[in-house]
């Protein structure tokens, strides 16, 4: 049953966070009205996954992110975002905050990150004998447009990558949302040829937009497209290029220095990739994203 912490100083914010995940009646929430507050609570209990505001007095999102990463590893943390602070969440997603949702999208889209974060953070996967005895993991395959089928993907590399050593506990939720996320670039915005306006509106009517995917799935010439996933592990990295069969993404043109829109659903996709991973590359015709995640140092992985 996920137990969910929520961070925020204001209380009809609380409020309206804890209605938003209590739709799901196996959600179990406490509240903390400030990050002082927060960490008192972590102190004495652990749940699956924080949920806090970034911008608040004393001790903001950030600072609050960077302790729970030093002191509570295992402990992943979603943002709530409001526009303006675009710069502080990229800022705290590079120190260790697994995901987030803007404001304005909390009641379509927090319990399903919630639920995405506190998946990609579960322990038992099954792997572990198989993973420990690897020095060295390179392998291909070739996939339907089927989120089923890359998430037992995830779910392998993220065990992979935390027994060769790559990543900390921390590092493996956060590659894995980054992995997440490519998929759902390379399937949603290459092989099924979505526009960001129609994701958005996709987003936000769960059940509808199933139903939309699933039908899309089946026309031509989506139906015959496929994914080609190369994946290689070692102890100094982990590189994965990961490609479609649809047109070139315009992705491909995105430069660094341009700003991001956090209310974006390409522009998120973005976010989280450049955040958790060390390189990010499209290629030249627009049909492949090479992620590349390296070995931390020791310093590097506890701050």
């Amino acid at each position: 049953m996920p137990e969910v912490l929520i961070v925020d100083d204001s209380p009809i914010d609380r409020v309206l966070i804890e209605g938003v995940l209590r739709k799901d009646p196996r959600v179990k929430t406490r509240q903390a009205q400030s990050g002082t507050d927060a960490l008192a609570t972590l102190g004495q209990w652990q749940p699956d996954v924080v949920v806090t505001d970034l911008q608040m007095p004393e001790m903001d999102g950030l600072a609050l992110v960077t302790a729970i990463r030093i002191h509570y590893p295992s402990v992943p943390v979603v943002l709530v975002t409001a526009h303006g602070s675009e710069e502080l969440a990229v800022r705290a997603l590079e120190q260790g905050a697994a995901s987030y949702v803007p404001k304005s999208q909390i009641a379509h889209n927090l319990l399903g990150v919630v639920d995405q974060v506190v998946e990609l953070a579960r322990d038992d996967r099954g792997y572990e004998a198989l993973s420990q005895a690897m020095e060295y993991a390179e392998f291909r395959f070739r996939a339907p447009n089927d989120f089923s089928t890359t998430d037992r993907l995830v779910e392998l590399v993220q065990q992979l990558v935390a027994s060769i050593g790559v990543c900390d506990t921390g590092g493996q939720v956060r590659l894995g949302m980054a992995l997440e996320e490519a998929f759902r670039t390379a399937i949603l915005r290459g092989n099924l040829e979505l526009t960001p306006e129609l994701l958005l509106v996709l987003g936000n009517h769960h059940e509808k937009s199933q139903q939309k995917l699933d039908a899309r799935r089946r026309e031509a010439p989506y139906s015959g497209r496929r994914l080609a996933v190369h994946v290689k592990v070692t102890p100094e990295e982990a590189r994965f290029v990961i490609s479609h069969e649809g047109p070139p993404l315009a992705l491909a043109d995105r430069q660094e220095d341009v700003a991001p829109a956090l209310e974006n659903p390409s522009d998120r996709s973005l976010i989280l990739m450049r955040a958790f991973m060390d390189e990010v590359q499209f290629s030249p015709d627009g049909r492949s994203i090479t992620l590349v995640k390296r070995k931390a140092s020791r310093q590097k992985q506890a701050t």
